[in-house]
């Protein structure tokens, strides 16, 4: 049965570009990744297809790739996101090598990764969510209820994009995550406000609750999220990416919050749906009356 038959065709001949690569990599492996190829796909869409998307793959070489690394640093992409890019680049170049469609080494193998902490600082008062989310309710009614459920839930926006009826139980206020990033299904806890929210919602079997325009899961969160935090001047005056609100605060904001209300690092890592509770660790300093408190008892062993 040839390759055709199948509805796939393998354009990588000495002609083939990093396009070709996409395409047939995308259709044999990536796709069917339910959460992960959702992101890989909006990565390759957002800095890849127009930079190096039209080059040869003998024409990546790793001194070239050493150049597109730097490029993105300095266009202000933080160290984490720089290196999910080259780490798809390593992906596509592994995926031909083990279809034999690849005869050389892989280039991106060769490249250092970003190693600053990129760890994102910022979170939002009660006062700057409460306003963020008036002014999302004013300007967009869908995106408003997304980033409410973010704030509320801690879920991350491809979660969100991808929830169908089947997956919110508003009786026992649940809501199933199916094949999330770290691929660990969980469950989320539907809090007073979101529950009246999602009331409002169609929560019909098989159907997206928040479709695009097409009935499709969106690929990105709508632009209006960052006009929204412009107009309310939440980032002015900064410059290091680890404090500008963007979407993904809302999630680090619930996180920050329950921490400071004495809840648990091992429930908050759950409720993220984190793979270690090392990376839920980075919110321990925000709960400093428990450690003032723990050190306190010491004054009961010294005068």
């Amino acid at each position: 049965m040839s390759y055709s038959t199948l509805g796939f065709s393998l354009p990588l001949d000495a002609s083939a570009t990093f396009n070709d690569a996409w395409g047939l990599v995308w259709d044999f492996k990536i796709q069917y990744n339910a959460r992960s190829g959702y992101c890989e796909a909006n990565r390759y869409r957002k800095h890849l297809r127009e930079t190096i998307g039209d080059l040869r793959l003998s024409e990546i070489t790793p001194l070239m790739l050493e150049g597109l690394k730097i490029r993105f640093l300095k266009s202000g992409l933080s160290s984490q996101t720089v290196k999910h890019i080259l780490n798809l680049i390593k992906r596509v170049f592994n995926c031909l090598i083990q279809y034999n469609l690849y005869h050389n080494s892989n280039p991106a193998s060769k490249i250092s990764m970003p190693c600053e902490d990129s760890t994102r600082q910022r979170y939002l008062t009660k006062e700057e969510a409460n306003l963020l989310l008036a002014l999302l309710k004013q300007k967009n009614k869908q995106l408003w209820q997304i980033s409410l459920l973010s704030l509320s839930t801690g879920m991350r926006a491809g979660e969100i994009f991808h929830l169908r009826g089947e997956h919110i139980n508003l009786v026992y206020r649940l809501i199933r995550i199916i094949d999330p990033k770290n691929g660990k299904n969980r469950s989320a806890y539907i809090p007073d406000t979101a529950l009246e929210m999602l009331k409002d919602c169609r929560l019909e079997p098989g159907k997206l609750v928040f479709p695009n325009a097409l009935g499709k899961p969106h690929l990105a969160i709508n632009r209006q999220f960052n006009k929204a935090v412009k107009e309310l001047g939440l980032n002015v005056g900064l410059t290091d990416p680890r404090d500008l609100v963007v979407f993904h605060s809302l999630r680090h904001t619930f996180a920050s919050w329950l921490v400071q209300k004495d809840q648990p690092l091992y429930v908050v890592s759950e409720l993220l749906g984190h793979s270690t509770l090392e990376m839920t660790s980075r919110y321990a300093h925000l709960n400093s009356e428990r450690k003032s408190g723990a050190t306190a008892v010491i004054n009961t062993f010294l005068e």
